[in-house]
This record gives structure tokens, sequence and C-alpha cells, in this order.
């Protein structure tokens, strides 16, 4: 029998955001987290998320000199906002919804099980606890949580 070939996610779920113009990603094959390189928090559940994903996602730090220039169609303040993720494809999804795509890509025990994120009212509440994590990362770190 064949080994089982991770399969990237479909793309017939509809994106959270529209993907700005002209946004590629580098030539390459694996899809790209782009993170807050200065937010302790930030890098850890980057790692955290590379991990679950199995390796399957490249972090880049959007700080880095040349990362926003690979992406002309994200700004600093878009990414200060929420991790993005870009997929070979161009699509740039961000927020709770790259996490959910980051694991369905290298992940296929718990890909199954993320689609629960696209029940309505669960995306919702997602989003905004993701928004609320985000927006208070520099606070959790300055407690030390």
């Amino acid at each position: 029998m064949p080994p089982r070939r991770n399969k990237p996610p479909r793309d017939d779920v509809p994106p959270s955001r529209p993907q700005p113009a002209g946004a590629e990603p580098p030539k390459n094959d694996a899809p790209v987290i782009l993170y807050d390189g200065r937010c302790d928090f930030c890098i850890a559940q980057a790692r955290r998320l590379r991990t679950i994903a199995r390796g399957t996602v490249r972090l880049r730090s959007f700080h880095d000199e040349g990362v926003l220039a690979d992406y002309p169609g994200l700004s600093k303040e878009a990414c200060m906002k929420e991790i993005k993720l870009v997929e070979p494809g161009g699509r740039i999804c961000g927020g709770a919804e790259a996490v959910v795509r980051a694991i369905r890509w290298g992940n296929p025990i718990l890909g199954v099980f993320v689609w629960v994120y696209y029940v309505p009212g669960v995306r919702h509440a997602a989003d905004r606890v993701y928004r609320w994590v985000a927006e208070n990362r520099h606070r959790r770190v300055a407690r030390g949580g």
C-alpha cells in the first residue's frame, strides 16, 4: 500500500477576507505564516503552529528585511493585527482562519476536526477570541502569561 500524502486544504472554502491584489508567495510550494517576530508570545505561537502542522508551513517574521516586499498586497499594519497564511497559489487569510488552514495543510488527523471552524457561529466566535488575544498579546507577555 503506498504511503498517504498530505493533501493541501480544499480551496472551495471562501476566504474570510478578500485577497489583496498582487500578493504572491515566494516561489516555493510550502505555505508561509507571516508573524510578528518582535513579540515573544507570537514567536512561541507561530512555532507551536508549525509543530502542529508537522513542519509543513514556513515561518517568516514580517519585520525581517524584504519579507513584506515578497507580498506586495500585505501591509505591516495588516500583519500587526493578525498572523497571515500565504498559500502556494497566492491565497491569503489571517487570524483564526490562518491557524485552521495551516493545521489542515500539515496534519490530516487534526484537519478533519478543524472543519468545525466553518460551522455557522463557530467561525464568528473563534474570530472574536483570536482578535481579543491578538489585541492583548503584548499585555500577556508583559505579565509573563
